[in-house]
């Protein structure tokens, strides 16, 4: 949530992040926060992936999926994610395979099953217009 605000802001402006915002409010989309038991985890994940100079969001979203047991990984930041490898499962299915910034919530459209995104939970049949 807080890099697709600073991407949409920093690539299309204010009032385009503003504008995903507001329509986030009625939408199906659900939010999972870090919590302060999963912070021992983030932190050994940080200390893992140092050299790679893995950051605090990509770390986030690794605990939260072991947590949740999520597999699939929703990300434009693809080659953080195909490096760590979770404890979970053997490696996270990251989607889209390709995506460009502004196509990444056209694309959820594609996808007939539930995508859940540890920190957005994407339901079937989400608007494909919350840009």
């Amino acid at each position: 949530m807080v890099e697709v605000c600073y991407l949409l802001q920093a690539r299309l402006g204010h009032h385009q992040a503003r504008h995903f915002l507001q329509r986030l409010i009625d939408s199906p989309i659900e939010f999972e926060p870090v919590r302060k038991t999963d912070l021992p985890r983030l932190h050994q994940i940080l200390e893992q992936y140092a050299s790679a100079e893995l950051d605090f969001v990509d770390a986030s979203i690794v605990t939260i999926a072991e947590r949740m047991n999520i597999q699939r990984i929703l990300t434009v930041d693809q080659r953080d994610f195909r490096m760590i490898c979770p404890t979970h499962c053997a490696y996270f299915e990251i989607l889209p395979n390709r995506c460009k910034m502004t196509s990444v919530f056209i694309t959820l459209q594609d996808y007939p099953h539930e995508i859940r995104c540890p920190i957005l939970s994407i339901v079937p049949n989400c608007p494909a217009n919350l840009l």
